[in-house]
C-alpha cells in the first residue's frame, strides 16, 4: 500500500477548501514558508501541528486523516 504524505494531504484539503497558503499560515499564526515546507514534504509535523492545520482549514482533524486514507486507497486501485 502506497503511503500518502501528510503534506500532500494538507495541500489537497487546503486547495479543496479554496484557501491560500498565506490564509492557512495566518490562521495558524505562522509563516507561509512553513506551510509551503510542510506541503512539499521538506519537514514533518507533530500530531499537534496536524490538529492546528485542521483547525486553520476549518475541518475536523479526523477528516484530514480520512482524506489521507482515501487517497492511499485510490493510489492502490
Amino acid at each position: 500500500m502506497k503511503e500518502v504524505p501528510v503534506g500532500a494531504a494538507i495541500r489537497a484539503v487546503r486547495i479543496h477548501r479554496k484557501l491560500t497558503q498565506r490564509q492557512v499560515a495566518e490562521r495558524m499564526k505562522s509563516q507561509r514558508s512553513y506551510v509551503c515546507k510542510i506541503e512539499r514534504g521538506m519537514t514533518g509535523i507533530s500530531l499537534l501541528q496536524a490538529f492546528r492545520f485542521a483547525e486553520a482549514m476549518e475541518i475536523e482533524p479526523y477528516k484530514l486523516v480520512r482524506f489521507m486514507c482515501k487517497r492511499q486507497a485510490e493510489s492502490v486501485a
